[in-house]
């Protein structure tokens, strides 16, 4: 996997950052990018967590294991996608975690290769979207819009 000397400098700050504003968890978003579009998934009507809401394949890190190691790991976990670049880091955000700790997302732009194919415990629907349009009437975070919207402007 390829990840630019630029994105790794970018990520030493950000990781920083997020200690000294008190972070005290990190997860990751994956826009991966393929000819179709950007991907975006719905999270299955039986989760106990937001279900029916679209959002970026990704999730938390596990202990020992580095962000990099996380967005692969959460990518190939939930959409059987191996990632081989990546390209840039775009829009993060923070929110609570149900036990009340401050976890910070930081999302990648990525590509990889492989079919698309859901874990569907976890989601229960994949879609490209190519212009803000495309997420109209999506259940979905202002903040995930807010970083799915970003990445669409940079296309």
């Amino acid at each position: 996997m390829f990840v630019s000397d630029g994105v790794k400098d970018q990520l030493i700050d950000l990781l920083s950052k997020a200690i000294s504003e008190g972070v005290n968890r990190l997860c990751t978003g994956a826009l991966l990018e393929r000819e179709a579009g950007l991907l975006v998934v719905r999270r299955a009507s039986t989760d106990d967590y937001l279900p029916g809401n679209y959002e970026l394949p990704g999730g938390g890190m596990d202990d020992g294991e580095n962000i990099i190691e996380c967005l692969c790991r959460e990518m190939r976990e939930e959409t059987s996608v191996v990632i081989t670049h990546v390209d840039g880091i775009a829009l993060s955000f923070d929110y609570m975690s149900k036990s009340g700790a401050k976890v910070r997302q930081l999302n990648f732009i990525v590509r990889g290769e492989g079919e698309i194919k859901l874990d569907p415990r976890e989601h229960d629907e994949a879609r490209f979207v190519t212009q803000p349009s495309d997420l109209t009437g999506l259940m979905m975070s202002s903040e995930s819009m807010s970083v799915i919207l970003g990445a669409l402007g940079r296309r």
